[in-house]
């Protein structure tokens, strides 16, 4: 999912937040300086949230558990993880950069625009530079059953990208090689704070496959919706091939500066799509000129079959020096639909037509399914 009073400041509170900011831990200042994107994990406390004991173990659990998932998904697909994702310390905690929010948790509540507040203070109260990094915002409303409702993710022009969710405190240790989708891990809503990071990185939202039999995937349904359809036994979750080809682009992942605007230009000279009854797959080419260099060509396919927009599955082929590409879909759904093409730039960028990131605005080819055919449209 992504979106989108002034009053006196009484003395009792300006004596508890200099307090607050005495008692916060060190974090390094290495790279602060630096252009390199980042991913930065804040945990963002209303004013009448006290820090929560669990604060350091908590967050060093998610952090280490999120961290394995992506890097581990990104080798299992051929990229090259990077050695680590996160910022860790000298002292082996994950960064954390804890800021206190000007209003209390009601009134917080159902406002995604605290993220805004959560940044801003973040780079000022800890001297953070560089214009674009990705911002991981856990919101601590305090003990459950108190929690923060809105699971977001996105990407701002100026900020960068961006992934709210709530950060539980509840008594226990996440096990590190449990399921994504089960027992602590579900408890702690592991699967919906890596899925709003990954929003955060550009990612859309990508349905599983039969043939992977690896549970959902991580940018598909929320476990609840995924259970409505699959056995409620399956917790696992395994990042796409199509969210790994992505990742592996990103900045953050590469560790280099975020410098994927302007998107570059793209004009798809060629959009063919062709079914082979006899492999039952449907066979996407074509070629595309650019001012930069795509390096994968993604086809989304939207099909009147899916159970919802979460389970859109996606489908990859690399983009070869001439510009021409390949991409088969193996696993139609025997309904019409629509699809639609958009890339990956050697830089990062993500789009189809150069104006829009991702598939939005992106060409596609409309299909009907007749008589154990697809068909398709100019």
């Amino acid at each position: 999912m992504q979106v989108a009073a002034d009053r006196p400041v009484p003395a009792v509170l300006v004596v508890y937040v200099a307090l607050f900011l005495t008692a916060l831990p060190e974090v390094s200042a290495a790279s602060d300086d630096s252009e390199v994107c980042q991913v930065r994990v804040i945990l963002f406390l209303p004013s009448d949230v006290p820090r929560p004991a669990i604060a350091r173990q908590r967050a060093d659990e998610i952090v280490r558990y999120a961290e394995t998932f992506l890097l581990e998904g990104l080798q299992r697909w051929g990229h090259e993880p990077p050695e680590r994702l996160f910022r860790w310390q000298e002292d082996g905690h994950v960064e954390l950069l804890e800021v206190k929010g000007d209003k209390t948790a009601d009134e917080y509540q159902g406002k995604p625009i605290l993220r805004r507040e959560a940044v801003a203070k973040a780079r000022e109260q800890y001297s953070i530079r560089g214009d674009r990094h990705v911002w991981w915002i856990f919101v601590c409303m305090g003990d459950p059953p108190a929690r923060y409702e809105n699971y977001l993710g996105g990407f701002d022009q100026t900020m960068g990208g961006w992934a709210l969710a709530n950060f539980d405190t509840r008594p226990g240790t996440l096990d590190p090689d449990c399921d994504i989708a089960g027992g602590f891990a579900q408890e702690l809503t592991i699967k919906g704070l890596v899925h709003e990071l990954g929003h955060g990185f550009g990612l859309p939202h990508i349905g599983p496959k039969r043939a992977i039999d690896g549970g959902n995937t991580l940018m598909g349904p929320n476990t609840f919706n995924f259970h409505r359809v699959a056995p409620k036994t399956e917790t696992r979750a395994y990042l796409s091939e199509t969210a790994a080809a992505i990742l592996a682009r990103h900045p953050a992942f590469r560790g280099v500066p975020d410098k994927r605007d302007p998107l570059p230009s793209v004009q798809v000279e060629v959009f063919k799509a062709e079914w082979n009854r006899r492999t039952r797959a449907t066979v996407v080419t074509g070629r595309v000129e650019s001012s930069s260099t795509p390096v994968t060509a993604i086809v989304r396919d939207e099909s009147d079959a899916r159970p919802g927009e979460y389970w859109t599955k996606h489908y990859i082929g690399e983009v070869k020096e001439d510009g021409t590409f390949r991409v088969v879909i193996d696993e139609p759904s025997p309904a019409g639909g629509t699809l639609k093409l958009f890339f990956v730039f050697e830089n990062g960028a993500l789009t189809g037509n150069g104006k829009n990131r991702g598939a939005r605005g992106a060409p596609e080819k409309a299909y009907r399914f007749v008589k154990g055919n697809f068909v398709f449209g100019g």
